[in-house]
């Protein structure tokens, strides 16, 4: 199921042997509190080095795992086997629940289709996938420094959505629960990709490995030109509200899918909130923020850090801001600004930017002691500008000031509008916040009616379901006798059930308030479609209430406004669709042009490899010529040689050619001298 530098990867000794991360602790939590009662056998597929398995064992009558590395089944401490998804060795039905974490992301679709089929049939009862959700593989990519090649940095392939899970899993199991965990998606929202992708942005992540030629990545920094990105950020600003919806701000997600029968009925439509409690609640209520409101004393508006492009506004609170924990004082909830030890002269608080135009900004706030704040609001080429002060004198009346701020002037950085709240000194006094309200918008409440049986209370929310969806909602539950308990002893579970499916909700206590947290992107994935009134249950169930709930003379009227509302949103709805078709039709050119690039980038990649052979044979060239050039002079050098080798033949021959002659010469004189003495030799002898 995989290709060979990646089963390499896998299988290193150094990859699996390191304790797990915050991140992998906090998934596991969840994932463990999710299993079923009535499951006694577990198979975990893809189980790595056991990080949930280990925590298994002893507490079910069989656990077993299975993972392609051999080397990260050495610290699995259960049943084990090496093996893929895509052929189990187990029987049908072998197992009560299937756990498979972190896994279908990584898995080719061939293998992605076998595999989901192989875990629908060898799981009894349950399996419990755990997965990124919604991710935009677009921003996790990187190119290799090596081959070019483009890749995720954690090798994921697949982006699993709520309707991944049905189309795939679907009808043999359904959704019966879905939590989310992890932490926050810090990239760009979707319609930004096209955006990014003109960039050409890369990753750069040293731990990761190239499942092409299996290089292990290096730092490469990349230059960011400011003017563009700034240009993509103003962009993004335009149309960011426009799909806000679309969003999950928590990155893990989990469902629990139950195997279907035949006797199983047929769900019936729901939108309630069901929580289970140790104290009494007695009253609830649907608070709406509007969407751009900050609620100074609401948990779920805090952030560690600020964001780019986010879809709600929030109160940064970490040890470098001067902003205390929430306080009370009475009725009245707030939170202080400075002093703080160690921190900046500075409290921030972040508004999306949603509008070019000027806009009021109205502070809440209780009087409490002497002192001054100065509101500050980021410029990216200007840093920060004035917008007005607060001054206290100690009377302690809650009060309000509205400042007017100057959107139409400020260049806004990818945060969106960033205000701080701060001091032209060291500040000294605590100074109370309580609540922000943006162009006079206030905060609504609503109470809702609930039912309750023991410890288990139930909220319904048909009737608010609009406000859910295009509002910044949350449920608070007045708590009896509740201060001092901690939140796990007054709050044992919040879900929202929609149409059978429980989606686990996070809540928090505050003093006697239990605060439950609706997000409208988790709402609008399951009632979007009613929300906008394509079809007419939830239409009919809000008229049937109003007709039950309202006396005679207020019925008629009542209904008209509503049905005059439901006809404004149909028309907007169509507003949006077109909006929609649009933005659909510009993500297929883009995505075209993406093929394009691919395209150009394949032969760009080829063109390099050919480049790459063309320099190393005019390096053959080069010295082939380096050596014709040396053979040359030498065979010069080696012909003067010769030349002088045959002058001096030459001349010598010239010098033997002399001497034989004067040997001949010599000769012939020796022969005449011997003939002369041997005459005169005869003639003495003569005598």
């Amino acid at each position: 199921m995989t290709n060979d530098h990646l089963l390499k990867y896998y299988n290193s000794e150094g990859l699996w042997d390191k304790a797990p991360s915050e991140f992998q602790i906090d998934v596991a939590n969840v994932t463990l509190n999710r299993i079923p009662e009535d499951v006694k056998t577990i198979l975990d597929v893809g189980s790595g080095n056991g990080v949930i398995t280990n925590q298994l064992v002893g507490k079910y009558d069989r656990v077993c795992a299975i993972d392609i590395s051999e080397e990260a089944l050495k610290y699995v401490q259960a049943e084990k086997v090496i093996g893929s998804i895509d052929q189990l060795p187990f029987k049908d039905n072998e197992f009560d629940l299937i756990l498979i974490s972190d896994v279908l992301e990584h898995l080719p679709l061939p293998v992605f289709k076998k595999g989901i089929e192989e875990l629908k049939r060898v799981a009894k009862k349950y399996i419990l996938v755990v997965t990124p959700f919604q991710e935009k593989l677009e921003f996790g990519k990187m190119t290799c420094y090596q081959c070019s090649c483009d890749f995720h940095v954690n090798l994921h392939i697949q982006s699993i959505t709520k309707e991944t899970i049905i189309e795939n899993f679907t009808p043999a199991f359904t959704i019966k629960e879905m939590g989310f965990s992890g932490d926050e998606w810090l990239h760009i929202p979707r319609y930004a990709e096209a955006l990014k992708s003109l960039y050409h942005y890369s990753n750069n992540w040293v731990e990761a490995v190239c499942p092409q030629c299996g290089t292990k990545q290096e730092t490469h920094h990349k230059k960011t030109e400011q003017e563009f990105y700034y240009a993509i950020a103003d962009t993004i600003h335009e149309v960011m509200d426009s799909f806000r919806l679309e969003e999950i701000t928590q990155n893990e997600a989990l469902f629990l899918l139950e195997k279907v029968n035949q006797q199983t009925t047929e769900v019936n439509e729901s939108f309630k909130i069901e929580i289970e409690s140790d104290s009494p609640i007695n009253k609830f209520e649907l608070v709406d923020n509007q969407k751009w409101n900050v609620d100074f004393v609401n948990p779920f508006y805090e952030r560690k850090h600020t964001i780019y492009f986010g879809y709600k506004p929030y109160v940064v609170n970490n040890q470098n801001m001067n902003l205390s924990n929430i306080s009370f004082n009475n009725e009245s909830a707030y939170r202080f600004v400075g002093p703080k030890q160690d921190a900046n002269n500075q409290a921030l608080f972040v508004i999306p930017k949603f509008t070019n135009s000027d806009f009021k900004l109205t502070i809440e706030y209780l009087d409490n002691s002497e002192g001054q704040l100065l509101l500050n609001v980021y410029d990216r080429n200007k840093s920060y500008l004035p917008v007005g002060e607060l001054l206290y004198i100690s009377d302690g009346n809650i009060k309000t000031k509205t400042f007017k701020v100057p959107a139409s002037k400020i260049k806004c950085p990818p945060e969106g509008f960033l205000f701080e709240l701060t001091n032209s000194e060291t500040m000294k006094d605590a100074l109370s916040i309580s609540y922000i309200h943006v162009d006079d918008e206030n905060q609504t409440k609503t109470t809702i009616r609930f039912s309750h049986e023991n410890d288990k209370y139930t909220v319904d929310l048909n009737t608010v379901a609009e406000n859910v969806i295009h509002g910044n909602c949350y449920l608070y539950g007045y708590v009896e006798n509740a201060d001092g308990r901690a939140q796990s002893d007054s709050c044992l579970r919040v879900q929202l059930n929609i149409n059978g499916t429980l989606v686990a909700l996070q809540s928090v206590m505050v003093k006697n308030l239990l605060i439950i947290e609706i997000p409208a992107e988790i709402v609008s994935m399951f009632i979007q479609n009613n929300v906008s009134l394509d079809s007419k249950p939830l239409s009919d169930n809000i008229v049937q209430w109003l007709k039950s709930n309202l006396t005679n003379q207020k019925q008629e009227v009542a209904v008209e406004t509503y049905e005059n509302r439901i006809t404004e949103l149909q028309y907007m709805n169509e507003q949006y669709k077109e909006i929609h078709t649009k933005y659909e039709a510009a993500l297929v050119d883009i995505e075209n042009k993406d093929v394009l690039l691919d395209r150009y980038k394949e032969i760009h990649a080829k063109y390099e490899v050919a480049l790459v052979d063309i320099q190393n044979k005019d390096a053959l060239i080069n010295r082939y010529k380096e050596i014709k050039e040396q053979n040359e002079k030498e065979i010069v050098d080696f012909q003067n040689k010769v030349a002088e080798l045959t002058w001096d033949i030459n001349s010598n021959e010239e010098k033997i050619y002399n001497l034989n002659n004067e040997l001949s010469v010599a000769t012939e004189t020796i022969n005449r001298l011997k003939n002369r003495k041997l005459v005169d030799y005869l003639f003495n002898k003569e005598k």
